[in-house]
């Protein structure tokens, strides 16, 4: 919503000599999509369909599940945040291209929208890393293993 902040810090980021930012758009992110077979397999990890943490992801993604299926034609959610923060973790989640990025800050009803040099043709240094691909297969798999152990913990914890 502040799409000037967001080109000052890309510029301000540029300006530094820390590796680029990664930025990841839709086309990546709903990759990860939730489906109710994942959703299973991570109560088969918690120890159960009753386990409080698998209630609770499932409440939570309720929504989108029946938004997508109306909507989309799929019974589903993309779990986009959680897909970005893994590959903040584990990079190698993630292939990005150096590019260079500017974001629209006059367009009547473009404002806001970032703008990719994707050919190379403004001859200036790239300011972002673009996530182009992820492994959506490996997130999940990690996904179901990590929040599967974490609600066996807490279960044995209590």
């Amino acid at each position: 919503v502040d799409p000037e902040a967001l080109q000052a810090t890309i510029e301000g980021w540029a300006a530094t000599d820390a590796p680029h930012p990664i930025a990841f758009g839709l086309d990546v992110t709903e990759r990860a999509k939730m489906t109710p077979e994942h959703l299973a397999r991570l109560a088969e990890a918690a120890g159960g369909p009753d386990d409080p943490l698998v209630r609770f992801v499932e409440d939570a993604l309720r929504f989108y599940f029946e938004f997508h299926s109306r909507y989309d034609g799929f019974y589903g959610a993309f779990i986009h945040d959680a897909l970005v923060v893994a590959a903040a973790l584990d990079p190698t989640l993630a292939r990005t291209e150096a590019l260079t990025v500017e974001v629209e800050l006059e367009g009547r009803w473009t404002t806001g929208e970032t703008v990719t040099d994707w050919r190379r043709h403004w001859g200036r240094q790239p300011n972002l890393a673009i996530a182009v691909e992820a492994d959506s297969e490996a997130f999940f798999e990690r996904f179901i293993e990590r929040v599967g152990r974490l609600a066996r913990e807490r279960r044995t914890a209590g």
